[in-house]
């Protein structure tokens, strides 16, 4: 909600040299200075991050696990790999974490073939005190030699997912990052191709 001064509508607020955080009006929250933070991790590893001072606000915790594999061939091509899969969900400062919590990220990487046996990529997973969000990785190779993109976990059974006015797009096929399958060996017993990386994303924002 706006807070109007005149025909002005502050950006910050003082009380004295002190910045206000926020602003009530009776026990309703009617300011924040908090602004919305898209956060991307998408490098394979593990990140921390450190939740803010705030008031009630949300976190869009999403992840995709990264992707199988593609199957080594032998005389014809081979499957591909499946697709990571999706999870997600939305936590609030002061019921599910207190500000200045630490949350972990762990970006899951994928897999190439070469040894002859089917090779998962690894989940990912963002931990706040003991609540962990796990994104799966794929961990098969099916149809035909084309890498799967991410749709498992997804309700509208795309690679994509859309959450909170947020579209977090996952890899079209082969290889692609985030969370898509490799593509299978091509014949002639040629290795199965690298799946892709999983990502992480966190969304910070007020109450509205």
């Amino acid at each position: 909600m706006p807070v109007r001064w005149g025909d002005d509508n502050p950006a910050t607020f003082k009380f004295g040299d002190d910045q206000v955080l926020a602003l009530h009006y009776g026990d309703d929250l009617v300011w924040t200075s908090l602004t919305p933070e898209l956060l991307t991790y998408s490098v394979v590893g593990t990140h921390e991050y450190e939740t803010p001072v705030g008031f009630g606000y949300y976190i869009d915790r999403v992840a995709v696990g990264a992707g199988c594999s593609g199957h080594d061939s032998t005389f014809g091509a081979a499957a591909g790999g499946e697709g990571g899969f999706w999870a997600w969900d939305t936590i609030q400062e002061g019921v599910d974490f207190t500000a200045g919590d630490t949350i972990t990220i762990v970006v899951g990487t994928g897999r190439g073939g070469g040894d002859g046996n089917v090779r998962p990529g690894d989940p990912c997973t963002i931990t706040v005190g003991g609540d962990v969000l796990t994104a799966p990785p794929g961990t098969s190779q099916l149809g035909n030699q084309s890498g799967k993109p991410p749709t498992g976990g997804n309700a509208a059974s795309g690679k994509n997912v859309t959450l909170n006015g947020q579209t977090y797009v996952g890899g079209d096929a082969n290889g692609e990052a985030p969370g898509a399958g490799g593509k299978g060996g091509g014949g002639g017993f040629q290795p199965g191709e690298r799946s892709g990386d999983g990502r992480a994303w966190l969304y910070v924002y007020p109450q509205s």
